[in-house]
């Protein structure tokens, strides 16, 4: 997949584009793959995307010296931060595993 075709499937927003300019194809092929979205807020201090689930945003910018924050948000709207690396392997793993006990707890 080339990057315009991710930029699409991630549904890229105007907000953060230098963030966004500065990631590799591979990490943005990974949240394209794993179904997040661009949420990116004017507030929010970089890039963010949205996991499938609703509840886990992965914000990636030169504001966490390009590493990998992942919070969770409650249904309450409160974040508590989960991870911060600097691979989406390890940030989207870990991500996916809070998603799955969410589901889970959720059933």
């Amino acid at each position: 997949m080339n990057r315009k075709q991710l930029e699409t499937r991630l549904q890229f927003n105007g907000i953060h584009h230098n963030d966004k300019k500065v990631m590799g194809d591979s990490d943005l092929s990974m949240l394209a793959n794993a179904g997040y979205v661009d949420v990116s807020w004017g507030n929010d201090e970089c890039a963010s995307f949205l996991s499938p689930c609703g509840h886990y945003q992965v914000f990636y910018g030169d504001d966490h010296d390009d590493a990998i924050y992942a919070q969770h948000i409650c249904d309450e709207g409160y974040q508590t931060p989960i991870t911060l690396t600097n691979s989406m392997t390890e940030a989207l793993t870990k991500v996916e595993a809070f998603c799955q006990i969410y589901r889970e707890v959720k059933q």
